[in-house]
């Protein structure tokens, strides 16, 4: 089961460079908006990279944030998978769609910290998210209605509420993978 005060950490890694992680969530709106969703795997794995350095105590810069960029060939396809598996289920009915959400949204940071590709990715959040399926999918909504809740404030909202909840997931992935420190050599960070 995930820890309860996954949210609450987020929040405090957001705090400790709060303009790094507001500028890569601003990065990540206007990126996700501007190209109906093909950027959003890159955008969001700026942050999930930044969270990860935070995680091993290495320092996080600015540039950090384009990060996600460098895995073109892996974050893209995690991206859109995501988003089409999103969308199909909720077109379905509002609960697919948050349970798929949950079964793969583990694959961005598992991507990133261990250099995997896009498939094996994929496979590797459905194996941590098949772990405690409930317990994930109601995080996965609790970071959705949090990144979603910025809205309210429009753009300036968005900028903090993103990047919390995608930390949040990146916090969540690790502790689900046994929160170990799993990059490599081959990991952007």
């Amino acid at each position: 089961m995930l820890d309860k005060g996954l949210f609450g950490r987020a929040v405090q890694v957001f705090l400790t460079q709060p303009v790094e992680f507001g500028a890569a969530g601003l990065l990540a709106v206007a990126a996700t908006a501007f190209s109906g969703g093909i950027l959003a795997g890159p955008a969001l794995g700026g942050i999930v990279v930044m969270t990860l350095r935070k995680m091993s105590d290495e320092p996080v810069a600015l540039a950090d944030l384009l990060k996600g960029y460098e895995s073109f060939a892996a974050t893209i396809p995690i991206g859109l998978a995501l988003g089409v598996m999103v969308i199909f289920g909720s077109a379905l009915l509002l609960v697919p769609g948050l349970v798929l959400g949950a079964t793969y949204a583990m694959a961005l940071p598992a991507s990133l910290d261990r250099g995997l590709a896009a498939g094996v990715a994929l496979a590797e959040a459905r194996r941590l998210a098949g772990r405690d399926l409930l317990s994930t999918t109601i995080f996965f909504t609790g970071a959705c209605a949090l990144a979603l809740s910025g809205a309210v404030v429009l753009l300036a909202g968005l900028c903090v509420t993103v990047p919390i909840a995608t930390i949040a997931m990146t916090l969540a992935y690790r502790e689900a993978a046994g929160g170990e420190v799993l990059g490599d050599e081959d990991a952007p960070y």
